[in-house]
């Protein structure tokens, strides 16, 4: 969408507010209407929103020549590029509120025909002003989008020299067996937790008074599985489709599975219940909303949402009723990251040329590498070892981790 289709836009929908505000027949200002001044904000926030996110591509693309015939520093463009994630955020923000609206403006409007229908109320005015509200939230949406023109022309592209990078991360040392996670139950009186006495035994839901604890898995050459590899920024120009396939986590056998995953941003998210009892998901990602939801017994289908932000590190996914099920998901916005597999092995496609800082993490210490520099050639594989001492695994650091 150019500029002057945007203010275009909002001037046409600013003419529509005042003839929905002077429809309804208040004799109140506008600035006093809820209903009017409403649209008047979201009239002036599209196009703003808009345009600066036009004024962000404009300049990313002249500084991307610039970097090409090596005038400048990438960092230049850094603060174009965190003005035009800010923008298209808040532009995502009031496109939900513009969806929300018009949900709750048809409601409204099917209310008002059904009362007129059914008791016979004269209410043309009330009407009239809702299916002019619908216009008005209908336009508004449309100018919310940016063209299709200036999406081609800003789409980052898949580069021309790319390749693998595979690894292992490898334990030196010798790892105990871990013991058996609890699954014990008790139910006490208020009597019994002031006294401090344990109360009675209640039936696990496990079937088993305990089950292994797959905190630390190391396979025979010593391979760690479900350590997280992942590129730290996302590299310029990179064209990262979002995966169709649905991510899921399910509380299955007293875990969550998978216990860890990898998720893009804006991929779909379903998480559902397979126990026999109900079971809260507690959510606690660090950049994107914490989410709680207790999802009944056996609904295999559960909910579904988005992340909309790209998390620094993994987070866990809790259970409130059950202390042993816990699970680790990384959010990234592009894709270069992988989990290592049972024997300790990953594999990372479609890397750029050039030098690239990787983190690598586990669940059971947080950072096995915070800064693990790879150096990629224009076409031969890269292979890279991580090691990490077994007396670092031993001790459980998931108690402070959120």
């Amino acid at each position: 969408m150019t500029r002057r289709h945007s203010f275009a836009s909002a001037l046409t929908i600013a003419v529509l507010v005042g003839q929905t505000w002077l429809s309804s027949g208040s004799a109140h200002a506008i600035d006093n209407d809820p209903v009017a001044a409403d649209l008047v904000d979201l009239a002036l926030a599209i196009p703003e929103a808009v345009t600066a996110i036009e004024d962000a591509d404009t300049a990313l693309k002249r500084i991307a020549r610039m970097e090409q015939e090596k005038l400048i520093d990438k960092k230049e463009g850094e603060k174009y590029r965190v003005q035009k994630r800010l923008a298209s955020r808040r532009l995502e923000l009031l496109r939900f509120l513009l969806d929300a609206e018009l949900e709750a403006t048809e409601m409204r409007l099917g209310f008002l025909k059904a009362r007129q229908k059914d008791l016979g109320i004269d209410a043309p005015v009330r009407i009239t002003a809702a299916e002019q509200r619908r216009h008005v939230l209908t336009l508004l949406k449309e100018a919310s989008h940016v063209s299709e023109e200036n999406a081609d022309d800003t789409t980052l592209k898949q580069p021309q020299n790319s390749t693998t990078v595979t690894g292992i991360v490898r334990v030196v040392g010798e790892v105990p067996d871990l013991p058996d996670l609890s699954t014990k139950r008790f139910v006490r009186s208020m009597r019994q937790a002031e006294r401090g006495e344990a109360g009675q035994p209640w039936p696990s839901p496990c079937g088993a008074d305990s089950i292994p604890d797959e905190s630390l898995l190391v396979g025979p050459d010593g391979g760690l599985a479900n350590a997280f590899v992942y590129l730290k920024e996302t590299p310029d120009d990179i064209h990262a489709p979002i995966p169709e396939e649905i991510a899921l986590v399910t509380a299955h056998n007293c875990r969550f599975e998978p216990r860890c995953s990898i998720v893009r941003v804006g991929q779909k998210v379903q998480c559902n219940n397979l126990e026999r009892d109900v079971v809260p998901f507690r959510i606690r990602p660090f950049e994107n909303s914490p989410w709680l939801e207790v999802v009944a017994p056996r609904d295999d289908v559960g909910f579904t949402f988005e992340y909309t932000r790209r998390e620094p590190i993994p987070f866990f996914i809790r259970s409130d009723f059950h202390s042993w099920m816990s699970a680790c998901r990384l959010v990234v916005d592009h894709p270069f990251a992988a989990l290592t597999d049972e024997g300790g092995r990953f594999q990372i496609n479609g890397l750029p040329e050039g030098e690239h800082d990787f983190r690598v993490w586990h669940e059971r210490v947080g950072y096995l590498e915070k800064a693990l520099k790879i150096t990629v050639g224009e076409s031969e594989p890269t292979e890279v070892e991580v090691t990490v001492k077994a007396e670092r695994l031993i001790e459980d650091k998931r108690k402070n981790l959120p």
